[in-house]
């Protein structure tokens, strides 16, 4: 078989070399996001370079990580007027913040300019793209395919 980065990876190893290492993992300590770090500790590891070694900046990176992370959970739940009713169904969850354009924006504001809307649906429609080609080997996943290729 032959291996390669998805799109947009940033990856620049071997992607031949991760695939043999990782498959050597699965064999012997099994595949887990441990087991590939602590494989590749070694300078001379085939993924070494992918990983930021210097505790301060990888510290920053993960804190960068945490508030998108935090960004990213928040949610509207709208205010029910009727309490009874909303007992009996769960809320919609909305997320509050969508990043658009390298920035996070309301959703409230995404919604009521035309331009943010389209770029929200266009990614939206990428990200539906990508998860269905992720589990393309599924056929049960085909009419779902199917529906998406009809609203393209």
């Amino acid at each position: 078989m032959v291996y390669q980065w998805k799109t947009a990876s940033r990856v620049t190893a071997d992607p031949n070399a991760a695939a043999e290492q990782f498959a050597a993992l699965v064999q012997t300590v099994g595949l887990t996001q441990q087991t590939v770090l602590n494989a590749n500790r070694p300078a001379d590891a085939p993924l070494h370079n992918e990983f930021e070694w210097d505790d301060t900046e990888a510290a920053e990176k993960y804190r960068l990580h945490q508030a998108g992370h935090l960004i990213r959970s928040l949610i509207i739940v709208p205010e029910h007027e009727d309490q009874e009713n909303s007992k009996q169904a769960e809320p919609v969850q909305v997320r509050a913040y969508f990043q658009i354009q390298g920035t996070f924006q309301p959703v409230t504001a995404i919604v009521q300019e035309p331009d943010k809307y389209e770029l929200l649906l266009a990614q939206a429609k990428s990200e539906m793209a990508a998860y269905l080609n992720k589990y393309n080997t599924l056929k049960e996943l085909q009419p779902f395919r199917d529906a998406f290729n009809a609203m393209k």
